[in-house]
């Protein structure tokens, strides 16, 4: 009886098993469940039943690598990169009065235009995340952005590695119960990524109105000092003081058309950051807000059946 107990158990388990195998959807509309191995020229896989079979990536429409990473488990790691970002971002924490997640609306640049709310979300942030004082205060958020792109954990989650248990790796190859969050979820990311490719963007924007200062100031030095040694020569017409001056003056207007130039840049390009932050927050909060809720459906089946146990 006992021997017939663990039999049954071992069939139960190697089902389970292979109900959660690795899927390969090919373009002729096959679906073959199993152990895949993906490669440079497609994929090698061991069936169920023991086949093995190959096919290039031409054959090939879509690969779902079994999830090790319930809804749970995802969110975890979401509250880890969401909480590791949050000083670049300019986002609160957590506290008392406003746990996470709860439900806030942001206004900002929308596509119908400046001051319309772009979307309301789920988030955990002590006030809503507008851009004004994200970009007021842009040299502080800056360089959070530098610290947390040199991190090993903001690199593990953004770079997609099978095997690895990131939000990258869920995101690119999500179990198929999980493919909208897990799209969802790459668009976060990708927003994300490219928020942190804008900072890096406006910082150096910045950079060059700091270095056209410093060489506009070293060419009006240079051309003062011409003027000084015209004005102290002996011979020196009145005309040729007043072209060392009139040089000088020259100068100084080219600096403030240069400058005012390069500073509209980096503002635009600052703008550009904080537009697209507010995108990234609303993406990572709505794929929250999916995994959110196949975590409350998981556990209200598992709950039903220990009922009815």
């Amino acid at each position: 009886m006992l021997r017939a107990r663990v039999l049954l158990c071992l069939i139960i388990l190697l089902g389970a098993g292979s109900a959660l195998g690795d899927k390969v959807y090919l373009k002729d509309g096959r679906k073959l469940s199993g152990t895949a191995n993906r490669h440079s020229d497609g994929v090698d896989l061991t069936t169920d039943d023991g086949q093995q079979l190959s096919f290039t990536k031409d054959e090939v429409k879509r690969i779902v690598f079994e999830s090790t990473s319930p809804p749970g488990g995802v969110l975890d790691m979401l509250d880890e990169f969401e909480d590791l970002i949050a000083p670049a971002f300019g986002l609160g924490e957590p506290s008392q009065e406003n746990p996470r997640p709860r439900s806030v609306t942001v206004t900002g640049t929308s596509p119908q235009g400046p001051g319309v709310v772009y979307r309301t979300y789920f988030g955990y942030f002590r006030e809503a995340v507008g851009s004004d004082r994200f970009v007021d205060e842009w040299v502080r958020f800056s360089a959070h952005f530098q610290a947390v792109a040199k991190t090993h954990t903001y690199k593990h989650h953004t770079r997609p590695k099978l095997k690895k248990k990131s939000l990258a790796e869920f995101a690119m190859y999500p179990p198929e119960e999980l493919k909208e969050a897990g799209e969802a979820l790459q668009d976060a990311i990708g927003a994300v990524k490219e928020t942190f490719k804008l900072a890096e963007r406006a910082d150096k924007l910045l950079g060059a109105v700091r270095y056209q200062e410093i060489r506009c100031d070293r060419e009006i030095a240079a051309a003062l000092n011409r003027s000084r040694r015209t004005s102290a020569r002996e011979g020196a017409t009145s005309q040729d003081k007043g072209m060392a001056r009139a040089y000088v003056a020259k100068l100084e207007d080219d600096k403030k058309v240069k400058i005012k130039a390069k500073t509209l840049l980096a503002d635009t390009g600052v703008n550009q950051v904080a537009v697209s932050r507010i995108i990234a927050i609303c993406l990572l909060a709505e794929a929250r807000g999916m995994l959110e809720k196949k975590r409350r459906e998981e556990k209200g089946t598992s709950e039903k059946k220990r009922g009815h146990h």
